[in-house]
């Protein structure tokens, strides 16, 4: 919050100060600590949905615009299609001009529109490869994805707007860049990603990644844990419909069962099915690669896969460490 008052963003006030309340609202606000690898960064929250003692919050007192940037699904597509990727960040979009609040986004197509002349290239970004303030474009080949860059700062530059938070498939469009305006990787499963739109990009391999970390396996099911596993799962181009049904489908089976909240039950899953390999697989290991009789137990204390003794013995079959294990104690 000091960085706010030092920018001008906010001006502090005291008990004495008088302020004209008609039409203002009042935005609660929190921190938000970061997550995965940087847990000390701090984050400020603006919460426009929490109701005020009237019963109505600013977004209810909204009325609802023209829609001036493409959706989120058009932006991923996109993106996918270019040869050389690379995103970036406005910094402190919301905070950078002086305007009404409804007005920030026709701010930017204004900017593009003023030096569409001097930077083409650039101002088309702007109105089709930006959501909100997040920038993510591509182009054929290096050359022509250097001169974009270059233009992209210089057009949002003239606005006082500055990018940062960079990223790209490409180690020299990145040198580009001092370190600290480059947006930072995270772990996941010993693979550096990026995270842009809620998603988990890997620029290494230019592909996404779902983190589900979260979800212990061991935890007792209950329906509230799968409405609220479900709930939590963000796919905006539904690239996890084919897995996601499955539960969809258990879901709907436990109210047609009339199951309670908090009622811990057997899922019963198909034989040959992704999720109950995964499953499988997963009680093999954490019985520190048992037999069939082994993972069989380990299993029925929450599921009930058909014909699961064929799929234990496949599994332990293709287990890399068992068949090295069982060669060695042959010798």
């Amino acid at each position: 919050m000091r960085e706010y008052v030092e920018l001008g963003h906010m001006t502090p006030l005291s008990e004495s100060s008088t302020i004209d309340t008609e039409g203002c609202c009042f935005i609660p606000h929190h921190a938000v600590r970061g997550s995965h690898s940087d847990k000390r960064k701090l984050k400020v929250l603006f919460d426009a949905s929490i109701k005020t003692l009237n019963g109505w919050s600013l977004n209810d007192r909204l009325y609802t615009g023209p829609k001036l940037q493409m959706d989120i699904l058009t932006i991923l597509i996109n993106w996918g299609r270019h040869k050389v990727v690379m995103l970036a960040d406005i910094e402190k979009m919301y905070r950078q001009i002086l305007v009404r609040p409804q007005d920030l986004l026709q701010t930017l197509l204004q900017l593009a529109k003023d030096d569409e002349i001097k930077y083409p290239s650039a101002a088309e970004v702007i109105r089709t490869d930006t959501y909100v303030d997040n920038i993510l474009t591509g182009v054929k080949n290096l050359v022509e994805a250097l001169s974009l860059q270059k233009d992209l700062i210089g057009l949002l530059k003239g606005g006082r707007f500055f990018l940062k938070k960079w990223a790209s498939i490409d180690r020299v469009i990145l040198n580009q860049i001092p370190k600290e305006l480059r947006l930072q990787k995270i772990m996941f499963e010993n693979v550096q990603v990026v995270k842009t739109l809620g998603l988990g990009w890997n620029p290494k391999e230019d592909c996404f990644i779902y983190d589900l970390q979260d979800h212990n396996m061991t935890e007792e099911i209950t329906k509230c844990q799968m409405l609220s596993f479900m709930a939590g799962l963000y796919d905006p181009i539904d690239w996890l419909a084919p897995v996601v049904i499955i539960g969809k489908i258990l879901i709907q089976q436990l109210w047609i069962m009339g199951a309670k909240w908090d009622e811990s039950f057997d899922v019963l899953l198909p034989s040959a099915g992704k999720l109950s390999q995964l499953i499988i697989r997963d009680a093999h290991s954490r019985t520190l690669h048992g037999g069939v009789h082994l993972v069989l137990a380990n299993l029925r204390q929450k599921y009930w896969i058909l014909k699961a003794k064929n799929q234990i013995k496949k599994c332990i079959r293709d287990c890399l460490a068992c068949c090295h294990y069982n060669r060695v104690t042959q010798h």
